[in-house]
Formats: C-alpha cells, sequence, structure tokens
C-alpha cells in the first residue's frame, strides 16, 4: 500500500532546507518520516488483531532518503524476518523428514505472512483489512507529527547555524 502525501505551500521551507547543509536536512527530514512512521505504527499495533500480542509488537519503521531531491520515503510495515513461534512449546517444530534424511524445522509462518493473509484474505478466508483501515484513521495525525517536527527541526537547526530571520 503505497500513499503519497503532497504538501503545498512549502517553498520557502524548502528553500531553508536548500540553504542548510545536507546533512542537517538530512536529519531534519528523517526525524520528520520517522515521527510520521511512529504514529501510524501505533495504529497498526492498535488495530491488530489479538490472539497471542505477537502480531502487534512486529511492526516497524524504515527510512530512506532519495538523494535526487529533499524528499524521502517511510515504510511502515510488519517485520519481514519476525517468525512466530509454535503455540504449545514457543519453539519451532523438528520434524525427521524421511525425503530428505534429517531433522528439519517445520511449521514456520512469517509475521509479514500473517499480515498479508488478514489483509487480502485468502481462498479459505475473507479478508480483514486492519491495516488499511489504521492507515485510513491515522494518517492526519501522522501528517501533522511530521510537519510539526519539520519545522521545530528547521528552526533548530537555523538558529544553530546563525540562519535565522
Amino acid at each position: 500500500m503505497d500513499e503519497t502525501v503532497k504538501i503545498e505551500g512549502l517553498d520557502q521551507l524548502l528553500e531553508t532546507l536548500r540553504v542548510l547543509p545536507d546533512k542537517v536536512a538530512d536529519k531534519n527530514i528523517t526525524q520528520a518520516l520517522r515521527a510520521g512512521g511512529k504514529v501510524v505504527q501505533h495504529a497498526f499495533a492498535e488495530a491488530a488483531p489479538e490472539d497471542t500480542g505477537f502480531l502487534a509488537e512486529h511492526f516497524n519503521v524504515k527510512v530512506s532518503l532519495h538523494r535526487e531531491e529533499l524528499s524521502g520515503s517511510a515504510y511502515i510495515g510488519p517485520m519481514s524476518r519476525a517468525d512466530y513461534p509454535d503455540r504449545d512449546t514457543g519453539q519451532w517444530r523438528l520434524k525427521f523428514i524421511k525425503k530428505y534424511k534429517k531433522l528439519m524445522q517445520v511449521g514456520r509462518v512469517s509475521v509479514l505472512s500473517v499480515c498479508r493473509f488478514l489483509e487480502h484474505g485468502t481462498r479459505k478466508m475473507a479478508a480483514r483489512p486492519f491495516m488499511t483501515q489504521a492507515f485510513e484513521t491515522s494518517k492526519d495525525q501522522a501528517l501533522d507529527a511530521m510537519t510539526t517536527t519539520l519545522e521545530v527541526g528547521i528552526i533548530s537547526s537555523a538558529v544553530q547555524h546563525g540562519l535565522e530571520e
């Protein structure tokens, strides 16, 4: 789910960012994206189905900057390498597979797969799109968090570098 948010009327803000050193601008953009991402991440965790609570604890925010211009993106979603433990023991089940003549892990289910099944459904299960609904309800708060964080960061950086008006 890609969602693009455009903020208009920030030409002066972008000009101030261009005057500041690249590291300071990158830092401010990263902090703003992370602040907005945390709002959405919290909304995902609140809306996640609570069978064991494992799913709600395994959402993360990854931020990347784009070098061509002053922009970036944030990926907010399930951790791709987190796997659900076995319900009974909390460990992975080991099973002797005759075909391979060795003991192997079985029953591995990733958090990413569970989110995909819940969000889009399967042939046997109807969709329960909690992430889409959580994003729709929290996107305005995320935009406010990003704008506020970016504004505070730019003002403090400008003051620090002697560029205040």
